[in-house]
C-alpha cells in the first residue's frame, strides 16, 4: 500500500501538471509531502486537572502526562481550554519563582478572599 504522501504528490502532479513542471520541481514538492507527513500531528484531548486550592498553580507537568505525544514534537502550538467559570489561565516564565507569587500578591490585593460578598463561588 502507498504512503498518504505519495497518493496526494500524485494527485496533485496529475492535476497541476505544468505547476510542478520540470522533474527536479516534482521530488522538491514530493519531498516537502514527505516533511509535511512526517510532522503533521492533530491531537484533541479532554482531560481535568486535579483540584487545587486558590492561588497560582503549575500545570506543565499534568498537561505533559495528559498529553504524553507532545514529547514528540519540537515545534507546535497548543490551546488549552478551561470549562470553568471562576479560573483563567495565565502564561508566565517560570525561571524566577517570585514570578508566581508576585502575581498571587497582586491579585489577593485586587480580589481579597472575603472583601466582596460575591455569590458565586
Amino acid at each position: 500500500m502507498r504512503k498518504r504522501s505519495e497518493l496526494r504528490y500524485n494527485r496533485r502532479v496529475s492535476s497541476m501538471g505544468k505547476l510542478v513542471g520540470s522533474d527536479r520541481g516534482k521530488a522538491l514538492y514530493k519531498q516537502s509531502l514527505e516533511l509535511i507527513d512526517e510532522f503533521e500531528m492533530w491531537i484533541q484531548k479532554q482531560f481535568s486537572l486535579s483540584e487545587r486550592p486558590r492561588g497560582f498553580h503549575l500545570i506543565t507537568h499534568e498537561v505533559l502526562e495528559r498529553i504524553p505525544e507532545i514529547g514528540q514534537l519540537r515545534v507546535g502550538l497548543l490551546h488549552l481550554f478551561m470549562q470553568h467559570t471562576s479560573a483563567s489561565l495565565t502564561i508566565n516564565e517560570n525561571a524566577d519563582p517570585d514570578v508566581r507569587t508576585d502575581m498571587e500578591t497582586v491579585f489577593n490585593h485586587l480580589v481579597p478572599e472575603r472583601g466582596l460578598p460575591l455569590v458565586h463561588t
